[in-house]
């Protein structure tokens, strides 16, 4: 088992590198929802639109994706958000991989809303560590800029950037660190269903399109389904809510990788 897990950390290493970031952990609610981020407005917003935390209320969430169903390769992390009079602060950390290949992250965002705007700017530590002589530690600063406008009760439209100013990893390399720019829209269809579209383009990957569907039988479930074009995968999911508490199961479905579960605790204090 170790020399296979070995085997599958040298051969996701490439794909790790041309990333320039480990996996990003969105949560099990937007991952199954296609990873469509952009629009997410919970705690896990602070790595994907940071504008989500603007109008949240105190929440702690941790969660777990099991990449591969691997524990090598698995994210693990801790997110919150706090009220600081109108503004919203938000603090995550995650780790990546074990030993043989890791990353570390830790982001802090800042989120307020403008007449019904919310905007949102996240700043983010890495650190990437390996047993491996051919891959030496480094350490990478960036940023995300992000906003979520409401068009009418049931059409909201969010944008986000990652890295705009263009930032490298340390380290002889001079690794750009992944930058990335998304647009996506969440259309309120009826009262218990919501539709996903979002665009993203990552440095040097082709257009990624995702769509998805939100449907909630009762208020205290929802069943959740999206795609994503790059790379072709389903994502499917659910989450039950109790007082202030949710759990939110999703998996995700690649060919040539298999499935990656992911699971979510989430509190939310009443607002």
């Amino acid at each position: 088992m170790k020399s296979l897990v070995i085997c599958m950390l040298m051969l996701s290493l490439p794909v790790l590198l041309f990333c320039q970031s480990a996996p990003k952990l969105l949560g099990a609610s937007t991952s199954a929802l296609g990873n469509t981020d952009v629009m997410a407005t919970d705690c896990w917003a602070i790595d994907g639109n940071p504008s989500g935390i603007a109008n949240e209320p105190l929440s702690v969430g941790i969660s777990v994706d099991n990449r591969f169903c691997e524990s090598a390769m698995s994210v693990k992390g801790i997110s919150t958000i706090i009220p600081w009079g109108i503004t919203r602060v938000g603090l995550l950390y995650t780790h990546f991989g074990e030993s043989t290949l890791s990353e570390q992250h830790m982001g802090l965002a800042f989120g307020r809303v403008f007449r019904k705007v919310q905007v949102g700017l996240s700043a983010h530590l890495y650190s990437r560590q390996s047993s491996e002589p051919a891959v030496p530690g480094s350490h990478a600063v960036a940023f995300s800029v992000g906003v979520l406008l409401p068009l009418n009760d049931a059409i909201h439209v969010g944008i986000a950037t990652d890295n705009p100013i263009a930032m490298y990893w340390s380290g002889h390399n001079h690794e750009l660190l992944r930058q990335r720019i998304t647009i996506g829209i969440k259309w309120k269809m009826k009262s218990d269903w919501s539709s996903y579209l979002a665009v993203e383009k990552l440095t040097d990957w082709p257009l990624n399109i995702k769509i998805a569907l939100d449907y909630s039988p009762i208020k205290s479930m929802s069943l959740k389904a999206g795609y994503s074009s790059e790379p072709s995968t389903l994502h499917l999911g659910t989450s039950l809510s109790w007082n202030q508490f949710s759990f939110i199961i999703s998996s995700l479905y690649q060919t040539t990788t298999g499935i990656s579960p992911q699971i979510t605790l989430l509190w939310k204090n009443k607002k």
